[in-house]
């Protein structure tokens, strides 16, 4: 009995496959819209959605009021080079709609668009049951996080392999049109760094494979699509390419591509199809579209990862490209080809008709298995995770934050904080206060600053051999931690070192880990009565649970001797490379540094015969902005000012009007050179793709 109303479940279902993946895309969605703002709200290290938010709440005039240099992430980076676009879909929708709100709807579509359209490819481009199409539009639930995780525009690709091949066979005007709409629409809803080199690529392949269309039109068809998302995405394509030069990002070698070829989720797929293609002669489009695209994308993916670490004057702009994410279209492509595999294979030899339909069952059944159960997963572990991580509001109404956020908005000077990643605290969470902080987890950190952190985490990297893993191949997190071994309080120097943190102009550390040093003392009211380890287990659970309605708690440590964010120097000392400076850093003090300025051989030609003697003097801040900061500079006596942001080839800067060249202080930071007397310094950021930006040259 209970097979048989199962059976004729499976047979509504497979009659209304719109009707099924739109209830469970609602179903998925349910428990964050009925939650609202203390649903879980998925953080994750790069945090890409609460600081889009961010970044959407600064334009309070529209567009004028772009901006392209980003005070409040690892000392000053690129907006667009880390892929953040205040007018993109997702910030508009961040604009105007509460955080959970948009997270909530945007997992439903994913669910959607995934599910829906791989039942549309698989039943209208293949001859497979209707079965065996669900089976696949299930299981591809299952691999959404490799590529159909990355925003509503790759949430949008199967859509965009069903609807392409669709237009390249219609009229011109219909084909250039709306194909140009489509293209727009998913680059307004992407990043480029998917787009160019992952489903441009991939739709092109599909047409040569599916478009019953001279090749004329597909080619029309691609460029059409590409050249239409790119539109929204060609600053950002800029930014990546200019700043490669003096950007770090992952370097990784071809054996550690993020794909465990090893795995059963890849082997049995692609055993399958292989077998598919043999036994079916080659005849299936699909099928082979799916074992041509899984061979040449892991292909491109270590052809990449080959050149950027075998050639050592490989082109910069090849090192920008993270080649790891290539691979992510492999599961995707598997999933489509599977069920086609499995039809041939049923439906060829010798077998008896029984055992063919048991064994085809039997893969149905696994398939849509393996697809929904995590979703069901997905529902338990947001319930784990908001005991463990907390829910929006632990997140993003944290008291202690808003008020040091506060502190920040009315500081006469500004500075800025950095987070110890442990027990689910993470930097963005201070960017989304809108709190600088000299950590973060972005695309293209700057290079210079990449070396001078790894000086900052030298103490933990050396005794963590996980920690200096991450820091050499995964080298966009820059963070702070302790290891769950240590003592209480645990002592700062062993894991870091805070004085490379004050000369960053870091003044307050965000934790929820008790520290021991000298130079740190707690913020009143903010150290627990208990400490997080000595709670029981269900303590531990039930204090998550009242963070949730309370708000996370936090514990603030100041930095003492904080330098501030631009000071004045007497006579340089000079190193002779990068290497001698970075090597030399973790013996300097704030006095040290606060003395002299320190510079390369190379770096010290630009203080432009200038001849420092003392520091004495005053500064004060005339327009502090994101791409404009004007200072008032009186000094006693030649010397340096040293402002403690990212060194970028595109920034200007001017005394009394007269430009001069910015030296790299420290090994990252700003030094101009200072006369004698009363100046008016002004840097500005005036990167060449900065189309939108003509404003800012005239503040």
């Amino acid at each position: 009995m209970l097979r048989h109303n199962l059976h004729l479940i499976f047979e509504s279902i497979l009659a209304r496959p719109l009707y099924f993946f739109s209830a469970l895309s609602v179903l998925v969605a349910l428990p964050y819209f009925i939650l609202g703002p203390f649903s879980y709200f998925p953080n994750h290290d790069l945090a890409d959605s609460h600081y889009t938010r961010y970044i959407a709440n600064q334009l309070k005039y529209g567009l004028s009021d772009m901006y392209y240099w980003n005070l409040f992430a690892g000392a000053g980076v690129d907006f667009l080079a880390n892929g953040q676009r205040p007018y993109d879909g997702y910030a508009i929708m961040f604009r105007f709609l509460p955080d959970w709100l948009v997270v909530a709807s945007l997992r439903g579509a994913h669910i959607f668009l995934s599910g829906y359209f791989t039942w549309r490819i698989l039943h209208d481009f293949t001859d497979v049951s209707p079965a065996l199409a669900f089976a696949g539009a299930a299981l591809v639930l299952s691999a959404h996080h490799a590529l159909l995780e990355f925003f509503i525009g790759y949430g949008m690709v199967p859509y965009l392999l069903w609807q392409l091949p669709k237009l390249a066979q219609s009229r011109w005007p219909v084909l250039i049109g709306t194909t140009a709409l489509i293209g727009l629409f998913h680059g307004w809803l992407s990043m480029y760094h998917l787009t160019v080199y992952v489903v441009v690529p991939l739709i092109f392949l599909w047409l040569l494979f599916m478009a019953r269309a001279s090749f004329i039109r597909i080619l029309a068809t691609t460029a059409t699509f590409a050249s239409f998302a790119l539109i929204t995405q060609i600053e950002m394509l800029g930014a990546m390419f200019t700043n490669a030069p003096s950007s770090h990002r992952t370097v990784r070698t071809a054996l550690e591509i993020p794909l465990d070829l090893s795995s059963p989720y890849l082997l049995v797929p692609s055993a399958v199809i292989m077998i598919g293609l043999i036994l079916g002669g080659f005849r299936q489009r699909v099928l082979v579209w799916s074992a041509v695209s899984t061979v040449a994308f892991l292909g491109l993916a270590a052809g990449l990862s080959i050149m950027k670490t075998a050639i050592p004057n490989i082109p910069d702009v090849l090192r920008a490209i993270s080649h790891q994410r290539v691979t992510e279209v492999v599961p995707f492509a598997l999933v489509i080809g599977l069920p086609i595999a499995i039809s041939v294979i049923t439906g060829t030899g010798n077998m008896g008709v029984v055992f063919k339909q048991r064994v085809r069952n039997g893969a149905i059944t696994f398939c849509v298995i393996a697809g929904l159960l995590p979703l069901a997963f997905e529902v338990t572990y947001a319930a784990r995770d908001w005991i463990k991580w907390g829910s929006y509001a632990a997140n993003f109404h944290v008291a202690t934050l808003e008020d040091l956020a506060k502190k920040s908005s009315e500081a006469t000077e500004p500075f800025r904080v950095a987070t110890i990643k442990e027990n689910g605290l993470l930097p963005a969470f201070a960017a989304f206060y809108g709190l600088e902080t000299a950590d973060n987890y972005l695309n293209m950190q700057s290079g210079q600053y990449y070396r001078y952190w790894g000086q900052v985490i030298a103490p933990g990297i050396s005794r963590n051999a996980d920690w200096a893993f991450e820091y050499a191949h995964v080298g966009s997190r820059l963070g702070l931690r302790t290891d769950d071994d240590h003592g209480l309080p645990a002592r700062a120097a062993d894991y870091f070192n805070p004085k490379l943190l004050a000369l960053a102009n870091v003044r307050y550390l965000i934790t929820n880990v008790p520290l021991k040093d000298p130079s740190l003392r707690v913020v009143d009211g903010t150290l627990p009565d208990t400490n997080w380890d000595a709670r029981s287990a269900f303590g531990k659970i039930w204090h998550r649970l009242g963070e949730n309605f309370f708000g996370r708690d936090v514990i603030l440590y100041e930095i003492i001797d904080s330098l501030p964010r631009w000071f004045l120097t007497g006579a340089p000392k000079i190193f002779a490379n990068d290497a001698a400076l970075f090597s030399a850093l973790d013996k300097g003090d704030a006095e040290a540094f606060r003395q002299s300025t320190w510079l390369t051989e190379t770096e010290a030609t630009k203080l432009s015969g200038v001849m420092p003697q003392r520091s004495d003097g005053t500064i004060k801040a005339a327009t502090y902005s994101n791409d404009v900061i004007s200072l008032v500079v009186i000094s006693a006596t030649d010397s340096v000012l040293v402002v403690t942001n990212n060194w970028s080839p595109f920034w200007r800067a001017t005394i009394n009007g007269v430009d001069v060249d910015i030296a790299q202080a420290y090994g990252t930071f700003w030094a101009v050179p200072i006369p004698a007397g009363t100046h008016k310094v002004r840097f500005r950021y005036q990167p060449p793709y900065a189309m939108l930006n003509a404003h800012a040259s005239k503040k």
